[in-house]
């Protein structure tokens, strides 16, 4: 089975919620079209903290 690294930022506010949901459907459709996502997951915003 063929990977597909895709780097994601959810961010703040209601991005993670968002991202979660279309995460899901991302990975779902993979499995259906015989790939899978390796996320690279990042954090920004507030969650992230100070630099």
């Amino acid at each position: 089975m063929r990977t597909h690294e895709i780097t994601l930022v959810p961010g703040d506010g209601i991005g993670p919620e968002l991202v979660a949901a279309a995460r899901s459907v991302l990975d779902h459709t993979a499995r259906l079209s015989g790939f899978k996502i390796d996320w690279d997951v990042h954090q920004a915003g507030q969650r992230a903290g100070p630099r």
